[in-house]
């Protein structure tokens, strides 16, 4: 279930009893969702970083189960708030990431996703190479079915760098261990 992170949507949170059974019902544009305890539990079990105050970059990516598996359609995230260093001359590198991805069993905690970009702030990156290594720690992160990774960097020098980076299962080769944030024993996540 998404809970509206990295949308405009507005949503409440209210406990409800029904029956004897704990729901916690949401509401998202006018559209009323329940869940169970047990199925809050479900989607957010092993997820360490939402709900908690941190206040400095990590390195890790964090997801939890699609509720729609086997229905196709596109998750898009996008920040303008993604820097990195120069490796050259140590200089801030501004850009706009977008990640559009078809998930399969899994989908991508926001919160952790803007904690992992707060990580390469200090870090001296190629946009090419920043821009892959994005979209291979997602991908293994989330085995998804697609995945785009688009780094629109800021004009420097007077030129504009846009670096799009693909995946699709079946077509490409699984990626490299990218920063190692989306490494998974999928043995222990299995859910």
């Amino acid at each position: 279930m998404y809970f509206g992170a990295f949308s405009t949507t507005r949503y409440m949170k209210r406990d409800v009893a029904v029956n004897q059974v704990q729901r916690y019902e949401i509401v998202m544009e006018g559209e009323k969702l329940s869940m169970t305890q047990e199925e809050k539990r479900d989607v957010t079990e092993g997820l360490t970083l939402l709900g908690r105050e941190v206040r400095r970059p990590v390195r890790k990516l964090e997801r939890f189960p699609n509720r729609h598996p086997g229905r196709e359609y596109v998750v898009r995230l996008e920040t303008s708030e993604f820097t990195t260093l120069c490796p050259m001359t140590g200089q801030p590198d501004f850009a706009t990431i977008i990640i559009e991805y078809v998930p399969d069993r899994w989908i991508v905690e926001s919160k952790s996703l803007k904690l992992y970009f707060w990580s390469f702030r200090d870090e001296g990156h190629f946009h090419e190479h920043v821009t892959n290594l994005i979209l291979d720690d997602l991908v293994n992160l989330l085995d998804p079915i697609r995945c785009r990774v688009v780094g629109k960097f800021n004009v420097r020098g007077g030129i504009a760098i846009t670096v799009e980076a693909t995946y699709e299962r079946g077509k490409d080769p699984k990626p490299g261990p990218g920063t190692g944030a989306g490494l998974v024993d999928d043995d222990a996540n299995a859910r």
